[in-house]
């Protein structure tokens, strides 16, 4: 009775908030997604991130971009991907829109900002790939208006509503794969930082680095000054449980750029227990990037290790990697190695070649293409339905 009455008020079971990536499985060290049938599912794809720099939504960015996004969502899923990771806000260049005192008064000055998500997320329907839109990026300087948000309460909160309104309407948008609250926070954290406030000793950073991302020179829109781990905990914290009170199954992440930020070598700053200490938010998988830098990589990096080394209580995704800072290993061999070594997905730096750390784009669809067809540790490509 009640699932007539449902589909006669035109609800359908998506709509009431279902997602294609629906829990998780395996052992601590080895996790994994499963999707809404219950079967395995590997995260494979490659990252846009943009193709005009963090103002790709609203702004009439969609419109310049369209025939882009369109040959990339095909190139991704003609190659066996399944999922790509996109930047929304960045550094809060173009938003969102801020009033003269820095509270948020919409996401983006033209108020199209979720169509236009929606857009690309009907393209990316239509070729059976996932979209995690990435939030904020932690490694560049933030803007002043940025900073008014990690560091005032009031100032986030403001954001937060529409941040909210952006999740309900996306929510139960089949294509729609999750949501990362912020790239590398690591740029932005005060390195060498002792404090042991809170319940669990969570924000003490005083053998730790960071910072990298205020390289300089400044422009006047650049706050120029890192944040202590505590608040960028809180930031992070705050939008996730936000966005798990809009829509309680989503999916959520933030992406670290060193592997010490887990239990396994040091401190999990991002585990239940540390957030729970200034927010509530939580995190569904952790996410991770490894580079050779400048020309080996780091000896715990996931290129070289494999997930059980890190010993994660969910799912660990490698968010950025590229065949052009490597270490001399091919896309492919890259690929083959994430998949074959318990991590839960694998995302290739990047679509838009504008930096470095950029491999041509062929290379990069060719690792994709590599695990197209594998199945022993979860599928790629996305057959059926979203």
């Amino acid at each position: 009775m009640l699932l007539s009455i449902l589909l006669l008020l035109g609800v359908t079971h998506s709509s009431i908030g279902d997602h294609f990536l629906r829990s998780v499985g395996g052992t601590q060290g080895n996790m994994y997604f499963k999707d809404k049938n219950g079967q395995r599912i590997f995260l494979s794809g490659a990252n846009m991130a943009w193709y005009r720099y963090c103002d790709d939504f609203g702004n009439n960015g969609y419109a310049h971009g369209e025939s882009q996004f369109r040959n990339f969502l095909h190139d991704v899923s003609s190659h066996g991907g399944n999922s790509v990771r996109v930047w929304v806000h960045c550094e809060g260049n173009h938003s969102p829109h801020l009033d003269a005192h820095g509270m948020v008064s919409g996401l983006q000055a033209s108020g199209s900002m979720v169509d236009d998500m929606k857009k690309f997320l009907d393209l990316a329907n239509y070729n059976k790939i996932l979209v995690f839109f990435v939030l904020w990026n932690g490694a560049q300087p933030a803007t002043n208006g940025l900073a008014g948000l990690i560091l005032d309460g009031n100032k986030l909160n403001s954001y937060i509503v529409h941040l909210k309104q952006m999740v309900t309407t996306l929510k139960s948008h089949p294509a729609l794969g999750g949501w990362e609250i912020m790239n590398e926070p690591q740029g932005l954290q005060t390195p060498n930082l002792e404090d042991h406030s809170g319940q669990h000793d969570c924000h003490n950073t005083k053998t730790m680095g960071g910072g990298w991302a205020l390289k300089g020179p400044f422009n006047s829109n650049q706050y120029q000054k890192t944040f202590p781990m505590k608040q960028l905990q809180t930031f992070i914290s705050k939008q996730a449980a936000a966005i798990h009170a809009a829509d309680p199954a989503a999916q959520i992440t933030t992406s670290s750029d060193e592997y010490h930020v887990t239990d396994a070598f040091g401190k999990n700053y991002f585990s239940d227990l540390c957030l729970s200490d200034v927010g509530g938010g939580k995190m569904t998988f952790y996410q991770v990037h490894s580079y050779a830098s400048p020309s080996t990589f780091d000896k715990n990096s996931p290129i070289l290790t494999n997930s059980a080394h890190y010993n994660l209580e969910k799912p660990l995704v490698v968010g950025e990697f590229s065949q052009a800072c490597s270490q001399h290993k091919s896309a492919t061999e890259m690929f083959q190695h994430v998949y074959n070594s318990g991590f839960a997905g694998a995302w290739i730096w990047q679509w838009y070649r504008n930096q470095e750390c950029n491999g041509p784009w062929a290379e990069q669809l060719a690792g994709i293409s590599s695990i197209a067809n594998s199945h022993t540790n979860g599928y790629t490509k996305i057959t059926g339905t979203l």
